[in-house]
């Protein structure tokens, strides 16, 4: 096997570990997630920044992942959506939801993380480098 498929290999299963692992996470701090993985049953402004900011990228479905992991998602969330998450990520107060996104394009490669927190002005962050950046405030 070449060097650059075992770093194909390894980095899909990374992506996967991570997505997992965000979503057990959630589940694990009393998180709710939604029942459909459509942008329009988010919140209008978490559906408006997917739209306009990410128009090549879209959220995670069942259909994304592998069929092994297909297979145990339905097993065990059989009405939830592996690219959409809500709760209080930051404050007890304030509704929070987080957007796994994967490129449209099938031969794309990559992943974002998007948690926007509903609040009286909405605050977006993204995941980069092992953290969470802020991307905007809106008033």
């Amino acid at each position: 096997m070449k060097p650059f498929e075992v770093l194909r290999r390894f980095m899909k299963s990374l992506r996967l570990a991570f997505s997992f692992s965000l979503l057990f996470a959630v589940s694990i701090a009393s998180a709710r997630t939604s029942v459909k993985c459509n942008v329009n049953a988010l919140p209008k402004s978490v559906s408006e920044t997917l739209s306009s900011r990410y128009a090549e990228w879209k959220i995670k479905t069942v259909d994304d992942l592998e069929s092994y992991d297909k297979e145990l998602w339905l097993k065990n969330n059989p009405l939830d959506c592996p690219g959409i998450a809500s709760g209080h990520f930051v404050d007890s107060g304030d509704q929070s939801f987080a957007v796994l996104l994967i490129p449209k394009e099938p031969d794309a490669n990559g992943y974002k993380v998007i948690v926007e927190i509903l609040e009286a002005s909405a605050t977006l962050y993204f995941w980069r480098g092992g953290r969470f950046q802020h991307l905007l405030t809106s008033e």
